[in-house]
């Protein structure tokens, strides 16, 4: 169907032709595109985990949907430190990209202020465990108390257009990972998710650690041993 839409585009004499051709056309692209959330949805596959800046995997993001952002006239600002994580970057990816997607189209095209915003920081938890932090905020209406409980199941969905796939499926692929995705309303009216992944601490952060942790008699022995060698 896709490729006579655009064989039609191409053979087309313009006018009313060409508007129906480009009008179908897009109506295609958005039907595959709800088909592979469907199918990314219900087929879920393996994780293959490797080491991910989660900056650079932002910034790529950002840069994928700068069209989209473009179109809708939204401003997109990365601030904040971003660690490293183990992760399948293919799926963390489709993750960010649908919350990051939901965020710009959660913005009235009425609203004077258009912006997202994402910030990046860092925890650890009870046991000393680091964590890394990704909180995308927008300036939209919000999420109504009724519907933050109900807002990552899969089908359920607010847009007139949407098929409650995405924010579905970046909540299954983050806890996957072993991480956490919540909603919420921030205090300026927005809705604000937060992504929370376990982060990889550097070797120099472990042996600072490891320093701090010796009691003086260990460290003491520990200098001995190393200037007798």
């Amino acid at each position: 169907l896709q490729g006579y839409a655009q064989l039609l585009q191409r053979v087309g004499t313009g006018g009313i032709e060409s508007t129906a051709a480009a009008a179908l056309l897009d109506e295609v692209r958005d039907l595959s595109a709800m088909v592979t959330a469907f199918l990314d949805f219900a087929r879920p596959r393996p994780l293959e985990p490797t080491e991910v800046d989660l900056r650079e995997l932002i910034e790529e993001c950002c840069a994928e949907l700068a069209r989209l952002y473009a179109e809708r006239r939204v401003e997109l600002t990365i601030a904040g430190e971003f660690a490293r994580a183990r992760a399948d970057v293919v799926l963390l990816r489709q993750a960010l990209l649908n919350i990051l997607r939901n965020a710009a189209e959660a913005i009235p095209e009425e609203s004077a202020e258009r912006k997202v915003a994402v910030r990046g920081s860092g925890e650890r938890d009870q046991h000393g465990a680091p964590w890394s932090l990704i909180e995308i905020e927008d300036t939209g209406p919000g999420i109504r108390a009724q519907d933050l409980e109900k807002i990552f199941i899969p089908f359920f969905t607010t847009k007139k257009d949407g098929h409650g796939i995405g924010l579905a499926l970046a909540h299954r692929i983050i806890t996957d990972h072993g991480g956490t995705l919540t909603a919420a309303n921030s205090t300026r009216h927005g809705a604000i998710f937060t992504v929370k992944l376990p982060a990889l601490i550097r070797s120099s952060e472990t042996d600072g650690e490891e320093q701090m942790n010796r009691t003086p008699t260990q460290s003491s022995e520990t200098d001995r041993e190393e200037r007798d060698e």
